[in-house]
């Protein structure tokens, strides 16, 4: 029996013919290359599987089961993985050639990082440009964002696994990944590779093979499970003007809007501390990323108006409805920036 491998790739396929090919052939293009690729065929009725199948490469290990929805298949191709790092691959989606090899130096070079992700491509079902997600490096900027957004593109992410079998992998809950990243964080460190290595493909048909048995757990719910060290705490003026000219630099580099998702955070974790009656430190955040850039304030109208979904945050409106100075100033944000799809990550 060969050597285990480093890396196992984890794959779940679900009805996912038209870019299974695809999302397969960019895992076998990969500048590193001591890795297998596990395949779950999580019962596709469309052929997916045996299109794997006619791939010739001794890496891909095919399974093939009946549908037991996406939590399930991803544990099931964890129990069989035999590389000491785990790699997520959705079945429509593409990774850049050099993403095994920058997420397995960070681990190798980090031992306190369990979970290491990557900024990554938002694309239509054709491959089309949609929007681009900057992942924001540092632990502690992760830990605050996942008061406020998931901090992780799920199919970019690599974890220890030792780290993902301590606690208990993937549950049977609505947002999987989400919760997964709370268990591992409150253990571990956590890190993103800024530049983007993945294209997440938006994709009407795509990984929407959930289980009847999964039980829905809101996100709401989850939220208010992190635990308060697990999102650590809210930075000072100092540190945080420190941070952002490490991501204005950084941004230079990865061509990317690092400091833009950095200051836009700020302002929605300080929204999520007001509507929990947490005012001072709230207030706080707002201000913070007011000086660090003053036309971030539409950002804060424009979150704090628009509440749920808007850029990507998990936000409810505030407690009270908007002012008419805060909907006129929304309608003005909204104006100024309507070719832009995020107020945070394009």
């Amino acid at each position: 029996m060969p050597a285990a491998p480093i890396v196992s790739v984890v794959m779940s396929v679900y009805n996912a013919r038209a870019h299974v090919r695809e999302a397969v052939e960019s895992m076998l293009r990969q500048t590193y290359d001591d890795f297998e690729l596990v395949v779950i065929d999580d019962g596709s009725t469309d052929g997916s599987g045996d299109l794997v199948r006619k791939f010739n490469d001794r890496r891909i290990r095919l399974v093939q089961q009946s549908n037991s929805g996406l939590a399930a298949a991803l544990n099931h191709g964890v129990t069989l993985a035999r590389g000491r790092y785990i790699a997520r691959m959705d079945a429509d989606d593409v990774s850049e050639p050099d993403r095994l090899r920058r997420q397995v130096n960070l681990l190798n070079a980090r031992p306190e990082v369990a979970i290491v992700g990557t900024s990554f491509e938002v694309i239509d079902e054709r491959g089309g440009h949609l929007y681009t997600f900057w992942a924001l490096p540092h632990d502690e900027d992760i830990r605050r964002q996942l008061l406020v957004r998931n901090p992780f593109g799920h199919g970019t992410v690599m974890i220890r696994k030792e780290a993902l079998v301590a606690v208990g992998g993937y549950r049977l809950v609505a947002i999987e990944d989400y919760d997964l990243w709370i268990r591992v964080l409150h253990e571990h460190r956590g890190a993103n590779v800024p530049d983007v290595l993945y294209r997440w493909r938006v994709n009407p048909e795509g990984m929407s093979h959930g289980s009847a048995a999964a039980r829905k757990l809101p996100l709401d719910e989850l939220v208010r499970s992190i635990d308060p060290e697990v999102a650590g705490r809210a930075p000072t003026y100092r540190a945080a003007r420190r941070r952002l000219r490490e991501y204005e630099a950084l941004d230079r580099v990865v061509a990317g809007k690092l400091g833009q998702q950095y200051v836009a955070d700020l302002h929605a974790v300080g929204i999520h501390a007001l509507r929990r009656h947490k005012k001072s430190t709230g207030l706080l955040l707002v201000l913070r990323a007011a000086l660090l850039r003053p036309r971030s304030l539409l950002t804060f109208v424009r979150l704090y108006v628009g509440g749920e979904g808007v850029g990507g945050y998990n936000l409810a409106a505030a407690a009270g409805p908007p002012s008419l100075i805060l909907r006129a100033g929304a309608a003005a944000a909204r104006r100024m920036r309507s070719s832009r799809k995020s107020p945070a990550a394009e």
